[in-house]
């Protein structure tokens, strides 16, 4: 089985970018606004959670003193939803009834402003995908990639507890390879942490893999500079020396990252990223809508692959 590594620059402008969805949405008196919220939460889980980050949940009714609150999509209904929102209509003194939202997040803020009239929007800036392409990879680079990407997945003792996108809504393993020298810097996972790490949150496997190639760094420094320098005498042009943690690094993920790591990653300007499973709840590289890696206001921006599985080869 062979891979197929597809280039993720920004927000597609396709056919479906203003498509409609059809929502239950329950109306109810505007002084039952923060009770309703934390139920609709309780119940049918965030926005961002069913796949639809760029929608606000409430908005003001054409009624005086009313709001309008989406639940969920009517695709996504079970036979529990049911029962609760029957509940909201008793508890709230409201009314369920059907809308039809934008199904995909507005694909410029000229569009935003339109759309935003219909249903309040969350617009998230991005770059068109032309504007951030860049050199075909390389079929030697295509063929390192793919054996990366391997590594990271084929790890099924790693898998043992949760779902990864249930647990950390982010990258489950994280593999940071030096792409200069074709070696492996470090690899995190959530099932290998060191101790300091086991109760933090935010200790998501790629944060761990970042504070790695610090602490290696930071020993290097204490190193005669002759160690230091072994690196680039290997190369016949090294690379000018950076207080950037990740310059010139490769990052390999099982899943799509979230903001925070997907960020953090930007912070230490890594190269590229690869990914195999897109993450639709909470992913920042196109799985949920988001692209960081094109918003043009970022002083940094790296290449996003997605390795896709081929039936080829």
């Amino acid at each position: 089985m062979s891979w197929v590594l597809e280039e993720i620059c920004g927000a597609k402008g396709d056919a479906n970018c203003e498509a409609l969805e059809p929502f239950y949405a329950l109306s109810f008196p505007n002084k039952h606004g923060s009770a309703v919220m934390k139920l609709l939460v309780r119940s049918f889980g965030t926005l961002v959670q069913q796949g639809y980050p760029h929608l606000k949940r409430i908005k003001k009714h054409t009624e005086k003193e009313q709001l309008i609150a989406l639940l969920h999509p009517l695709r996504h209904d079970i036979s529990s939803y049911e029962d609760d929102r029957e509940q909201l209509t008793k508890q709230f003194q409201g009314e369920v009834h059907i809308c039809d939202i934008l199904s995909s997040p507005p694909k410029s803020k000229e569009r935003w402003a339109i759309q935003t009239k219909q249903w309040p929007l969350i617009f998230h800036s991005s770059v068109s995908p032309e504007s951030s392409r860049h050199e075909k990879i390389t079929e030697e680079e295509s063929f390192r990639a793919a054996g990366y990407i391997e590594t990271v997945l084929n790890r099924p003792e790693e898998r043992d507890s949760a779902d990864c996108l249930h647990q950390f809504q982010c990258s489950h393993t994280c593999l940071v390879v030096d792409a200069i020298l074709d070696k492996v810097v470090c690899l995190s996972s959530h099932a290998v942490r060191d101790e300091k790490y086991a109760f933090e949150t935010t200790y998501h496997p790629i944060m761990i893999a970042i504070d790695h190639v610090a602490l290696r760094d930071r020993a290097c420094k204490h190193q005669s500079a002759g160690q230091c320098m072994e690196r680039n005498h290997e190369l016949e042009n090294p690379p000018p020396l950076t207080s950037y943690l990740c310059t010139s690094y490769d990052v390999y993920l099982d899943v799509e990252p979230c903001v925070m790591c997907a960020m953090a990653l930007i912070h230490s300007r890594v190269r590229r990223v690869f990914f195999h499973e897109r993450n639709h709840s909470h992913g920042a590289l196109g799985g949920s809508g988001i692209f960081l890696q094109s918003i043009k206001s970022l002083n940094h921006h790296y290449r996003v692959f997605h390795a896709v599985k081929s039936s080829d080869g």
